[in-house]
């Protein structure tokens, strides 16, 4: 539920913001105001998560043919956006007590976990030829 509540709210901030292709035609770097940080955050977190769901894929081609590699690789990519979600929804908090930096916190949870899946997916492949 917390997962639509974001999404709302930051397609009720998107009409202030121009989009261009993969981009927010909206300056980071420079000195922001809440909302601003806000959509910079959510903007960082989707190119990551695009990045992710690229490396899944790849992941997916490598494992070809191998149905039972594929059902265990796929159920543990559910299992982790669980885990990645109840956790941020933890760490950030009910969302009505943390005002308008709530975006900002949940944003960076995302961020920060997406890099990190991102980053570990490799390292199975890596490893399963010494197994």
């Amino acid at each position: 539920m917390q997962h639509v509540a974001i999404i709302l709210f930051l397609f009720i901030l998107a009409p202030n913001v121009a989009v261009a292709g993969n981009y927010i035609a909206h300056s980071c770097d420079r000195n922001q105001n809440q909302k601003d940080l806000n959509i910079c955050s959510f903007e960082a977190y989707k190119n990551a998560d695009e990045i992710l769901n690229k490396v899944y894929q790849k992941a997916l081609d490598i494992i070809g043919d191998s149905d039972e590699q594929e059902e265990k690789f796929r159920a543990s990519q559910s299992a982790w956006i669980k885990y990645r979600d109840l956790t941020c929804a933890f760490e950030s908090g009910p969302r009505e007590n943390s005002g308008t930096i709530w975006p900002l916190i949940m944003n960076n949870c995302m961020l920060r976990h997406t890099k990190q899946r991102t980053e570990e997916i490799p390292y199975f492949f890596q490893e399963w030829d010494y197994y």
